[in-house]
């Protein structure tokens, strides 16, 4: 897509793509995909992890997704915040971001994957946990809280006895300084659920930037929220499609599915074969 290659991606329209994908991603509840010999069901959610050097926009573009949503992109969330906290004044539990963040996304912003002791945070078992087939919580809390029972849809959020339970649903969009060549095994596995971007503006965009235009524009690819089909079902011709694109590109064993699942998660919010938006998905999984 455009002069994008090797992972790197260079101009505002092929970035907006990938950001109004992660988006829509978020109001679907259940891709189920018809296999030659089986019927499987996988998360729809599509997860971004977008890496930038200073000065690139980076949280000007976060930001921007942010204000779609009426909320802020968070910086330097803790794990407790991220699942819910206790406010010790009234012994009441305070939801956390995976569940104010429910049908959107969830935006971290200048993300740092380590502490100052370089150890790696506790926040990444909880993303990893959240980025899983079901975006799902089940955790003891320190002290006791009063009971809270919240619902939305199909999504809910139990406290009861010292015991937090959270059905959330959200598209996550990492943004952080750090190279993506991690040679850590938890960090190689939340990267390997998202579509991992290395952002390099061309000098071309950088100055139209400088003259007031946005880098995100903003495309409603699901037609209105509220009426669009949020179960997609994939027949068995369209999968094999994908499939064996992915096939011809991908040897890594550890990454055959992971490209084949979010190629199938483009194919069910187009509703249409891309083949150039597979192969730009394939080139950042595989590159970066």
């Amino acid at each position: 897509m455009g002069d994008n290659k090797n992972g790197i991606i260079t101009n505002a329209k092929t970035l907006s793509l990938l950001f109004n994908l992660a988006i829509a991603s978020a109001r679907l509840r259940k891709i189920i995909i018809k296999e030659p010999k089986d019927t499987i069901e996988i998360s729809p959610q599509l997860h971004i992890m977008l890496s930038s050097d200073k000065g690139l926009f980076k949280s000007t573009i976060l930001f921007q997704i942010a204000r779609m949503f009426k909320t802020n992109p968070y910086n330097e969330l803790s794990d407790a915040s991220l699942v819910g906290t206790i406010d010790s004044k009234v012994m009441q539990f305070v939801p956390g971001a995976s569940w104010d963040a429910r049908n959107g996304v969830l935006i971290l912003d200048e993300f740092i994957f380590f502490d100052s002791h370089n150890t790696l945070k506790g926040i990444v078992n909880n993303l990893l946990q959240l980025t899983e087939r079901e975006q799902y919580v089940d955790k003891r809390i320190a002290r006791f809280s009063s009971t809270l029972d919240l619902k939305e849809g199909d999504l809910w959020l139990k406290v009861k006895d010292g015991r937090i339970q959270c059905k959330t649903s959200f598209s996550l969009i990492i943004g952080t300084m750090s190279k993506l060549n991690f040679r850590n095994p938890k960090l190689d596995a939340l990267k390997s659920r998202c579509i991992p971007i290395v952002w390099l503006p061309s000098w071309e965009l950088v100055m139209a930037i400088s003259e007031g235009n946005k880098i995100f524009k903003y495309e409603d690819l699901l037609g209105d929220w509220k009426k669009c089909k949020t179960i997609i079902t994939i027949k068995e011709k369209d999968y094999l499609h994908i499939r064996d694109l992915v096939k011809s590109r991908c040897s890594d064993i550890t990454m055959f599915m992971r490209c084949i699942n979010d190629c199938c998660r483009a194919f069910a919010i187009l509703k249409k074969h891309d083949n150039e938006l597979y192969n730009l998905i394939l080139d950042l999984k595989l590159n970066n």
